[in-house]
């Protein structure tokens, strides 16, 4: 499981999505800009995130929000009803 760094400070967050509303993009590759760290925080329900380039796979809930590190290949998907949201940090 990956931590923030103690320098960073949360710029951003998302709406929250629930399981229809998860944004597209969310659901294939992507990655953070340089620099940008990502909380995904679980409000209800379960997430799968995995990483690409390792194939590391982490089940997100409620007390276990997942951390993102910057530039890393993810994605996510839902394994039942989830309602989440993103905050982004610098």
């Amino acid at each position: 499981m990956n931590t923030l760094p103690i320098d960073v400070t949360a710029f951003r967050k998302t709406d929250v999505f629930d399981r229809n509303s998860i944004p597209a993009g969310l659901l294939k590759d992507h990655n953070l800009k340089s620099g940008v760290w990502g909380v995904i925080n679980i409000l209800k329900g379960k997430l799968v995130l995995e990483f690409l380039d390792d194939g590391k796979i982490e089940v997100l809930s409620a007390d276990r929000p997942g951390v993102v590190p910057p530039s890393r290949m993810h994605q996510i998907r839902a394994l039942e009803d989830v309602n989440f949201y993103v905050e982004f940090w610098k």
